[in-house]
């Protein structure tokens, strides 16, 4: 397809990864773990050539190099699980305009080095503490930028009680950001068991999140952005359980948020200053016979721009999304088929450029071949729908999807 709606050069995505995991249990309780990640893509994409500067087919392409590792220790025994590990992830990106020559006009590059030790102990009984701690290490560079840096190291703390009819969890974290300080956030959440498979369940918690370096200095960066903090909560009932059977769910929930992070074009990425999102959602789950289960969610959001009254740009107010799965009696053939819905919503903060909803269908099969390899295919957007999410941009039509899947 074309990234331009009205366009008609092709605009493809390709991408060769190679990825691999294993663990060695060095003693009854003591497990090394080690995993693997690289990637090499390239998508074209369109943009905003001169004269007039506005959206248009373009030759332009984005190359991406991603690389990942990580190690890690994993301890149980005694009514203690502990684990810890260092990660390093490393990407660089190329952005190429033929019009202009073979040499890249912006690149990127971008290196995280993430530790974490976590642990759960059984303090008494049905009484748990949950903790641990974290930290990253970022560095940023681009074609006209020096190397930036950031540092983040957080840790927390969850005391549980886990009764017969009542769950109980309460705790605290704290952030230390290098450029932005110190955050301390709390939440809590619980559950009672009314009888009769009923439950009542209620959550509540803060949040904080400070910009990345790609949304301080990179394209579209703004070095003013400030944290984003937000309080939440939710409450509601559930009947059934989640192991099987039929499950019914009712939520409302509500968040607040101040400094909310966003993008927009030509804008870049700014700070909404106080914003609210809150609706309510139904949920409902059931497997029908051993080998048919069902699934279907409502979920309706009003996110609100609290200046201005506005709706925050691309959030509809309305989603529905429901799937099946059947396992046939043939040699293990399972299909499956999904129906996503999404309302209208607005393209931009200032809610004049309207955005219609749509609905999208998917079905799916999946074939054993012996105990190692599976047989998958899917065509998604069955019905060829033509859509938008952002205005201006197109979006696939129907499309088929084949391959086979290895295990050990």
């Amino acid at each position: 397809i074309s990234a331009y709606a009205a366009g008609t050069e092709a605009d493809p995505f390709r991408q060769w990864r190679l990825g691999g995991r294993g663990h060695f249990d060095l003693s009854d309780s003591l497990t090394l773990t080690a995993a693997g990640r690289y990637a090499d893509s390239r998508i074209d994409f369109d943009g905003f050539p001169p004269p007039s500067y506005s959206f248009a087919d373009t030759p332009e392409y984005q190359t991406t190099r991603q690389g990942s590792g990580r190690v890690g220790l994993e301890y149980a025994d005694s009514g203690i699980e502990l684990s810890g590990g260092l990660a390093l992830s490393d990407t660089r990106r190329a952005y190429f305009d033929p019009t202009f020559g073979t040499a890249p006009n912006y690149q990127t590059s971008g290196r995280t080095i993430h530790a974490d030790a976590k642990g759960l102990a059984d303090l008494a009984d049905g009484v748990t503490l949950d903790f641990g701690a974290e930290g990253d290490w970022s560095r940023f560079s681009t074609s006209f930028d020096p190397r930036q840096t950031a540092r983040i190291v957080g840790a927390h703390a969850l005391l549980g009680y886990h009764g017969d009819r009542l769950d109980l969890t309460a705790g605290a974290r704290i952030d230390d950001h290098d450029r932005f300080g110190s955050h301390w956030t709390f939440g809590a959440n619980g559950s009672f068991d009314l009888g009769g498979n009923l439950r009542l369940i209620a959550s509540w918690g803060q949040g904080f999140k400070a910009p990345t370096l790609y949304q301080l200095y990179g394209y579209g960066g703004n070095t003013a952005l400030k944290p984003e903090e937000s309080r939440a909560f939710d409450g509601g009932i559930e009947y059934g359980s989640r192991a099987g059977g039929l499950r019914l769910s009712a939520t409302l929930f509500r968040r607040d948020s101040t400094n909310l992070i966003d993008y927009l074009w030509p804008a870049g990425y700014f700070n909404v200053g106080r914003t609210r999102a809150q609706g309510f959602e139904l949920e409902g789950t059931a497997q029908v016979s051993p080998r048919l289960s069902v699934r279907a969610a409502y979920t309706f959001i009003d996110a609100t721009n609290r200046a201005t009254g506005n709706q925050l740009a691309r959030r509809p107010r309305h989603a529905l999304s429901a799937s099946a799965d059947w396992t046939t009696p043939l040699a293990g053939l399972a299909l499956g088929a999904d129906l996503r819905l999404a309302g209208d919503s607005f393209d931009d903060a200032g809610n004049f450029i309207r955005l219609d909803g749509y609905a999208l269908a998917t079905v799916r099969a999946t074939l054993p071949l012996g105990e190692h390899f599976e047989l998958y295919g899917r065509v998604e957007n069955v019905t060829d729908t033509r859509y938008q999410t952002v205005a201006g941009y197109g979006s696939y039509g129907r499309s088929a999807y084949a391959g086979v899947r290895a295990r050990w």
